[in-house]
């Protein structure tokens, strides 16, 4: 599609540039964000040059995996999409809201009068079930893929 006429291929290289580099920048953010707690908690303190350092090496190393070549690059890349991708965004989410309508349930037990901080999800139970075994099944996919590659070299 990149070698097709501009009408087809501007468009194309715009998506392809802007989701790359949204999901970058929020990888980056929450990643050094990470590296900042895990410095700060393992030191007992927190200055500006530990904040700077675990920013720096949050940009640095995937960089320098980046540059290693793609050998070692683009299996890393299939790996951050296959598995920790589907567990933050297709696994937690609905778990999260089970635990939250358990929580509400619990929390209409005790009594008229108690405060609910739960919601209900549309349709239900049984919806985030389903998104729950399905993100279960491409995890398990990924698993088999990933194991059947790597038995095969």
């Amino acid at each position: 599609m990149l070698r097709s006429s501009f009408g087809i291929a501007g468009p194309v290289a715009l998506l392809c540039v802007g989701s790359i580099g949204t999901t970058l920048v929020s990888s980056y953010l929450t990643l050094g964000q990470f590296a900042t707690d895990a410095i700060c908690s393992a030191a007992g303190r927190c200055s500006l040059d530990d904040k700077t350092m675990s920013s720096v090496a949050s940009v640095a190393l995937p960089a320098l995996l980046a540059c290693a070549g793609p050998q070692l690059y683009v299996p890393l890349l299939a790996f951050a999409g296959a598995f920790p991708t589907m567990l933050l965004y297709g696994l937690m989410p609905p778990l999260a809201a089970l635990a939250l309508r358990r929580s509400g349930l619990q929390d209409r037990r005790r009594g008229p009068n108690a405060v609910t901080t739960a919601r209900p999800v549309a349709l239900g139970v049984p919806i985030l079930r389903l998104v729950v075994g399905i993100s279960i099944g491409f995890l398990g996919v990924n698993s088999f893929l990933a194991v059947a590659g790597a038995l095969q070299r």
